[in-house]
């Protein structure tokens, strides 16, 4: 999770699931930002859930998945590739 999000108490504008986990981003950070691991941090998901509990029912998507907020929540920005 973003320190913009941790510690500057920014919404998460933007998540991504990889093949390692989620990424929840404010959405402003520039790659040099998200670059930095000091910017960044391990987070649980229940902590995330508990923050903002609108990701909640996203957190089963399959791998590949983008979202993004919309002023009603959530919408998938991009899927995963077809098989």
């Amino acid at each position: 999770m973003s320190q913009r999000i941790l510690a500057d108490g920014r919404p998460i504008g933007y998540m991504v699931r990889d093949e390692l986990g989620w990424s929840f981003l404010a959405g402003d950070e520039t790659q040099e930002y998200v670059d930095d691991p000091a910017n960044l941090a391990l987070t649980a998901l229940a902590e995330v859930v508990a923050r903002e509990p609108a990701v909640e029912p996203h957190l089963n998507a399959p791998v590949g998945t983008a979202l993004v907020r919309t002023p009603t929540g959530f919408a998938v920005e991009s899927g995963p590739a077809p098989a």
